[in-house]
């Protein structure tokens, strides 16, 4: 059997202006400072994060072409060192950190608090979209990634 091999470079014929990719990390959890009881102040506990981004698919075949997985879980990690109250902030504070990225247009948090009830699963879920506009040429330029 032979391998398939694209007739073209599939990363040579551009970027439709409408297309878009969805850049998903599911079942990640991170020790939080969150909470309102008393028992929970200054007592870190596990949140289970999934996060959908829509982006503008990347014009190359490199990281520095879109958002790594691994940035998104640092934004979590930095986040669960800080002291929130609502798990609606914590996910509202995590989609804005992903749509700080130039790539993405838009950021679907959604966390999940297990500790929280006796009897069922505390959670919440925020959609944001971006409000920058994308050009019509196709993929906005990127900057240089951070160091």
């Amino acid at each position: 059997m032979e391998a398939f091999a694209l007739p073209i470079d599939a990363y040579s014929c551009g970027v439709r202006n409408d297309a878009t990719l969805n850049v998903i990390v599911r079942d990640m959890t991170v020790m939080a400072d969150i909470g309102i009881c008393p028992d929970e102040i200054g007592h870190p506990q596990i949140v289970r994060l999934n996060v959908s981004l829509r982006i503008v698919p990347p014009i190359a075949d490199n990281i520095a072409s879109t958002i790594d997985y691994r940035e998104i879980g640092e934004y979590a990690v930095a986040l669960g060192r800080t002291r929130i109250d609502l798990i609606e902030t914590f996910a509202r504070r995590l989609a804005d950190a992903c749509l700080a990225h130039p790539s993405v247009l838009e950021a679907d948090v959604s966390i999940e608090k297990p500790g929280a009830l006796r009897n069922g699963l505390a959670a919440a879920r925020i959609v944001l979209r971006s409000t920058a506009p994308v050009p019509s040429s196709g993929h906005p330029a990127l900057p240089a990634r951070r160091a």
